[in-house]
């Protein structure tokens, strides 16, 4: 069971996503409890988009797909819904601390190719004279 907290900073997580799955007209299957199971081993969280010809509203099968896969419902708005189960392999996200491991941000890095910056100056530019406190009162006196 999640807490408010823990629920607002997943929330706040998901906003992003985009469903990787949708509940259509055949409603929950097998199948798709298989690959429900597989999304929240491989990412944790996962947005899910229920369809107008679905038989189900987002709410009843939000609460009966996380009840068949052992996950917490952490958000219901209009047709999506996003559900949340901890991953003993991919863990991404901290609830205790509300942070974003490790292995996420080492991706992030990864993608970005950064240069150290220098420290020199450019050739032909003098540093800019430094005016001390001191002396800008003693001229006034």
């Amino acid at each position: 069971m999640l807490t408010s907290k823990q629920r607002a900073f997943l929330r706040s997580k998901a906003t992003a996503f985009e469903p990787i799955l949708q509940v259509g007209k055949g409603g929950v299957s097998e199948n798709m409890l298989i690959l429900v199971e597989k999304a929240l081993d491989a990412r944790e969280l996962i947005k899910v988009h229920v369809l107008e010809n679905c038989e189900y509203t987002a709410r009843e099968a939000a609460d009966g797909i996380a009840e068949a896969v052992g996950a917490d419902v952490v958000q219901v708005i209009g047709r999506k819904f996003v559900l949340f189960r901890i991953s003993p392999e991919n863990r991404t996200y901290d609830l205790l601390n509300f942070t974003v491991l490790e292995k996420e941000k080492e991706k992030k890095r990864d993608t970005k190719t950064t240069e150290p910056k220098s420290s020199k100056r450019p050739a032909g530019k003098p540093a800019p004279a430094a005016k001390s406190r001191y002396t800008i009162e003693k001229k006034k006196k």
